[in-house]
């Protein structure tokens, strides 16, 4: 489906030092602690969880099996987009500070976890993916645009 959604992309800062240095089963336990509440997040706002290299939300598109929620009044429109605009934006603020409280021992010292996050809204195509085992995906500027402003971004900052 076509649309407009709001869309957020989180990613751990240093994940791939965090892959060479941590044990399997401390990866696995930094990585629950993290996202797990952020999965909660989600569902609390509506939001869907999105299947990418990072983790990805998307609020406001449609799946396949969902009707539509458009009208042609372009103020609803606006109202709205706002309003998932202003709820990514809360969501992202509690996962910096979410990510913060969960420690990891590097080298003898303790240090936080620290996420960079990307919001942004407009444009995207959203679509059920794969024969074997589906998952929805979103795809187009908005989710470009938020996973470049994570990608740029300053850990611990949205």
């Amino acid at each position: 489906s076509d649309g407009e959604a709001a869309v957020l992309v989180c990613d751990i800062d240093d994940i791939f030092g965090l892959v060479q240095r941590l044990p399997a089963d401390e990866l696995a336990r930094v990585l629950s602690a993290v996202f797990d509440p952020l999965d909660d997040m989600a569902r609390e706002h509506g939001a869907m969880r999105v299947l990418d290299e990072c983790y990805t939300m998307v609020l406001g598109a449609r799946t396949d099996d969902t009707e539509s929620v458009r009208t042609n009044d372009k103020e609803e429109e606006g109202e709205r987009a706002v309003s998932q605009v202003a709820a990514m934006m809360a969501m992202a603020e509690r996962m910096v500070r979410h990510a913060s409280t969960v420690k990891v021992t590097l080298g003898g010292a303790e240090q936080s976890i620290r996420v960079r996050v990307g919001v942004s809204s407009g444009a995207v195509h959203s679509a059920m993916v794969g024969i074997k085992t589906s998952a929805f995906s979103v795809f187009g500027p908005a989710v470009r645009e938020a996973a470049m402003a994570a990608q740029r971004g300053v850990a611990g900052c949205v």
